[in-house]
């Protein structure tokens, strides 16, 4: 088997609002404006036996500057080479000159699709060649952004109703609104949801002693990185007060963070992500370690569509340290990229048992969803590649 093309596609996908059982506009304390649209690059790399492998990241760049990396950095790794040395072709994009660009994130949709394709050529799905599943069913943490009481108490009834255990809610813009949505949800559903409380780096270590003050005796599984990046002197102290556990997620991040929360005693849990890891065997790594610590884990959403999810799902599936729900948006998106999409049982996804991946991938939903003015194709070998369901010289530049 070898790769003869890769191609990105840029793709959006609309969030259903507040007022019809969605989430949107989604807030956090660094975003007033709110989030109305989940929104991927996609990476289909095709190979000279027909078998396609996909990948999803959530990169943050403009479309435009996407493509470029894809086309100039990723790409050349792989068209021409058989896609089976995972760990060889995406060490490759690794540099120690450059780690400001945190080229392992952006080969995480590259590392997934060849996981994918590998899973596909030996028919069994990637949680196998992982060692196996210790669980069918991945728990959910339903999403929710900063809103009004009413609102979030609304929310919570609904999603309780629906069988899930675990509501994360976002704060950080102001502590004594947070507190009372806090409280209303806590009263209005009688407890029985665990609450994970988001707070994207918003407070000073004087609120945030405040804060977990606040919440004492409240059904809180963590607050998540109530601080600046850097402060895990003020995580720590804020996690020895003991009034509720304390997590890192933009901490986990950069280069040895995850180590540097972990060996320092400033979290009682860690948010991590397989692109910021490196992908898959980034976040193998990751969850060793954790599990080593004995620090259990949550994998963070940003805004992931079927793809990604899926991966996440595989890769969860078969790591003793995931022991805490996976933080996702994906039951309120109004769509999805998937033949497919993926289900959720009583609050929890359900591990897709097909090859690779597990999933299918509609491309005429990839490009009915594209967000960028062109699905651009590079690094193609043309003569030995397999007739696409869209011909990509029809698209409009």
């Amino acid at each position: 088997m070898k790769v003869v093309a890769v191609e990105s596609f840029r793709v959006r996908v609309p969030v259903r609002p507040l007022a019809e059982g969605g989430v949107a506009p989604y807030r956090g304390s660094q975003d007033p404006v709110g989030v109305s649209a989940a929104e991927s690059l996609l990476v289909a790399v095709r190979t000279d036996t027909g078998l396609t492998g996909w990948g999803e990241m959530n990169t943050g760049f403009p479309p435009r500057l996407d493509t470029v990396l894809v086309d100039e950095l990723l790409a050349p790794l792989v068209v021409g080479r058989d896609p089976a040395p995972i760990r060889a072709l995406v060490g490759a994009v690794d540099s120690p000159y450059w780690p400001h660009l945190g080229r392992p994130a952006l080969a995480s949709a590259l590392e997934m699709a060849l996981w994918d394709l590998h899973g596909q050529r030996l028919g069994q799905p990637v949680s196998a060649l992982l060692g196996g599943r210790i669980r069918d069913r991945v728990p959910v943490a339903y999403c929710l952004g900063i809103t009004a009481p009413e609102q979030a108490v609304e929310v919570a009834r609904r999603v309780l109703g629906d069988g899930f255990r675990v509501l994360k809610l976002k704060i950080g813009a102001d502590l004594d609104a947070d507190l009372a949505r806090v409280r209303a949800v806590v009263e209005a559903t009688g407890g029985r949801l665990a609450l994970r409380l988001d707070a994207n780096q918003g407070f000073d270590r004087t609120t945030a002693a405040r804060l977990v003050d606040g919440l004492a005796g409240l059904p809180v599984e963590y607050v998540e990185q109530p601080l600046p990046v850097g402060d895990l002197d003020g995580m720590r102290a804020l996690r020895h007060r003991g009034t509720v556990p304390i997590a890192a997620n933009e901490d986990a991040y950069p280069a040895g963070g995850l180590a540097r929360c972990l060996t320092t005693g400033a979290v009682d849990a860690a948010v991590v992500d397989l692109e910021p890891a490196g992908g898959l065997l980034g976040l193998v790594r990751s969850a060793a370690l954790a599990e080593e610590l004995h620090t259990p884990l949550a994998h963070h959403c940003g805004w992931d569509l079927g793809v990604k999810a899926a991966a996440m799902l595989q890769l969860t599936s078969t790591l003793p340290a995931f022991r805490l729900a996976a933080d996702s948006t994906y039951t309120a998106h109004a769509d999805d990229v998937l033949v497919q999409p993926l289900t959720t049982v009583d609050g929890a996804f359900v591990v897709p048992d097909g090859p690779g991946l597990g999933v299918t991938v509609d491309e005429e939903k990839v490009h009915r969803l594209r967000a960028d003015e062109a699905t651009v194709h590079f690094g193609r070998v043309d003569e030995a590649r397999p007739t696409p369901t869209h011909n990509p010289e029809e698209t409009p530049r």
